[in-house]
């Protein structure tokens, strides 16, 4: 996976971790979810998926929610 092969040569790469958390945790593989969300809040330990939903612009809010809904099933807040 791309976005795990980022994580090697950036083991800080917010965006790789974001996107991660979500994916696993849409595909049901809450243990790695989780852990790619401890991998965003120790780059970022203020991480707010409220601020998140407020500052990130996106255009289809059903892909928002869906987002923010991985997210959240993988531990965040």
């Amino acid at each position: 996976m791309a976005l795990k092969q980022a994580l090697t040569y950036n083991p800080h790469d917010f965006t790789a971790h974001f996107h991660l958390a979500a994916a696993y945790s849409e595909l049901g593989r809450e243990k790695e979810a989780r852990a790619e969300a401890a991998g965003i809040l120790r780059i970022s330990p203020n991480f707010s998926l409220e601020v998140f939903s407020r500052t990130t612009p996106q255009k289809d809010p059903a892909i928002a929610e869906r987002t923010l809904e991985a997210l959240r099933k993988a531990g965040l807040k």
